[in-house]
């Protein structure tokens, strides 16, 4: 009988040590994915919002040329750029919410900076910001560059 005993209890052992070892890897396993998760999640947010930076600069940019060029408020091409401008502006809240929600906070208030910069109308504090938010994204996506 303590043969028999020792079997089932060596045998109930290891089935114990067999589940724990599961159950952790199961978890270790989860939390690589949800890691996983979160930086793809942060690197469309951030590629989207650092698209959105250039293509305000590329509407501005060609704004600027077609009045240099003497077009004036009321020229379908300078109609259709600030109606593309527009456009742009109201996807500014879309591409911005998930870097605040996903983090890490530092390249949320970056992403801001960016934002409050467009909105002066400032091209130094533009081009500085923008610098800063691509480095703090960078860092969080660590991607040396």
């Amino acid at each position: 009988m303590t043969d028999l005993a020792a079997i089932v209890g060596g045998a109930l052992g290891g089935a114990l040590v067999t589940a724990v070892g599961g159950f952790v890897g199961a978890a270790i396993q989860t939390r690589r994915d949800h890691q996983r998760w979160v930086r793809e999640k942060r690197y469309e947010a951030y590629v989207k919002a650092y698209g959105l930076t250039k293509a305000f600069d590329l509407n501005a940019s060609k704004l600027k040329k077609l009045t240099q060029a003497g077009k004036k408020a009321n020229d379908p091409e300078i109609i259709a750029l600030e109606k593309e401008a527009d456009a742009l502006y109201a996807t500014v809240a879309e591409a911005y919410t998930p870097i605040i929600l996903l983090g890490p906070d530092r390249v949320g208030s970056l992403a801001l900076d960016v934002q409050d910069a467009y909105e002066k109308d400032d091209a130094e504090a533009q081009g500085k910001a923008e610098l800063a938010f691509r480095d703090a994204a960078r860092k969080a996506l660590k991607i040396k560059g």
